[in-house]
């Protein structure tokens, strides 16, 4: 049998939303959990892998190879500290989620949506919200 269930980006069954079910019931909590807990883990294996790789760092490199070496370093430097950033906004969801606010909107209150939720878990506001949010930020500049 072929498993035709949709995976969310980390690989798990995304969830499957019934008619009329209520919005962020026991289920669907438990679902975002184990999604931020799993994407959580792996960012910090992540984080764990690039500390591991600066530290094998070889002294034997000529003018050329230790440039590029170091531009290298500078990459994985910026994006282990976009993992951490991501890793504080996951803390943030896991704590909305216990106290009762995760899947609602912070500006104006609504529903976020499973499906927004599934894209992106650790989003904070609806897409209403967002957008002028966005907007917003893009006339300021």
């Amino acid at each position: 049998m072929v498993d035709t269930k949709e995976k969310n980006f980390l690989g798990m069954d995304s969830y499957d939303e019934a008619d009329e079910e209520e919005y962020m019931n026991p289920m669907q909590v438990e679902h975002f959990k184990k999604v931020l807990t799993l994407w959580y883990q792996v960012l910090l294996n992540e984080v764990d892998g690039v500390v591991v790789s600066l530290q094998s760092e070889s002294s034997h490199f000529d003018q050329i190879d230790r440039a590029s070496h170091e531009e290298s370093q500078r990459m994985e430097l910026r994006a282990s500290d976009r993992r951490r950033r991501l890793q504080s906004k996951i803390v943030k969801a896991l704590l909305r989620l216990k106290q009762g606010d995760y899947g609602f909107c912070k500006s104006c209150g609504v529903a976020i949506g499973v499906q927004r939720l599934e894209a992106r878990p650790t989003a904070d506001e609806c897409i209403k919200c967002k957008t002028i949010a966005e907007i917003y930020e893009e006339r300021r500049g």
